[in-house]
């Protein structure tokens, strides 16, 4: 069967991730995982996209519809989300790392890293809950409230973003380069992109859809 947009957009994910992968992986080589904390969640968020992206081509290829699939790939696409709003939060973080390696806010960071884990399960839970018509009403309840939840969080790095900027005199020299790389990040479309992803459609639509293209 022939790939509807969404599996276009799912092809073009993973053709666009790839070179992430590889780059990332590169990265954690150099820095390695103490300390690049990071880059490691950069290299999970790039993993977690191409495996996506490759589970919902494979669903829109096998016949009779495979639910199991198409909940897989959209929970590893709002799930990987998760990992890149954690890994500028933890870049952001090193900011306000002292000349001695001791860290401020420390406990306000935690609370933000909270707060992505908890719309990621409720966005995971969410997805999983609409295949059930029991529960699909409170599945996309949930699904919507975790997005809801990423969207703050990205609020929050862009607010961070802008008050580290207003300390940069504070900001360790070597640091700086980094500052601008995660402002270049954060103000580019590749974050909307992935907000926009973590909320697909829902799956009786998608299915529904499926079906009525197979009897065409």
């Amino acid at each position: 069967m022939a790939l509807d947009t969404q599996g276009i957009l799912a092809a073009v994910t993973i053709a666009m991730y790839i070179p992430f992968l590889f780059v990332s992986i590169r990265l954690v080589m150099k820095y390695g995982m103490s300390r690049g904390d990071g880059w490691v969640l950069l290299l999970v968020f790039s993993i977690i996209r191409v495996l996506g992206g490759a589970l919902l081509v494979a669903a829109e290829d096998i016949t009779p519809a495979n639910i199991s699939l198409y909940i897989g790939g959209y929970a590893l696409e709002s799930s990987g989300l998760s990992p890149l709003l954690l890994c500028t939060l933890g870049l952001l973080h090193s900011m306000f790392q002292t000349p001695d390696g001791f860290s401020r806010y420390n406990r306000q960071f935690r609370l933000l890293q909270i707060l992505g884990m908890v719309a990621l399960i409720l966005t995971i839970t969410g997805i999983s809950n609409e295949t059930s018509s029991s529960s699909s009403s409170s599945g996309n309840v949930m699904r919507r409230a975790g997005v809801i939840l990423f969207c703050a969080l990205y609020i929050i790095l862009v607010g961070i973003c802008v008050h580290v900027w207003t300390q940069v005199g504070f900001v360790m020299r070597y640091r700086k380069q980094l500052l601008k790389a995660i402002s270049i990040a954060l103000s580019i479309p590749g974050h909307s992109d992935a907000l926009q992803a973590s909320c697909p459609r829902s799956l009786g639509f998608v299915l529904d859809n499926r079906n009525h293209r197979a009897q065409h």
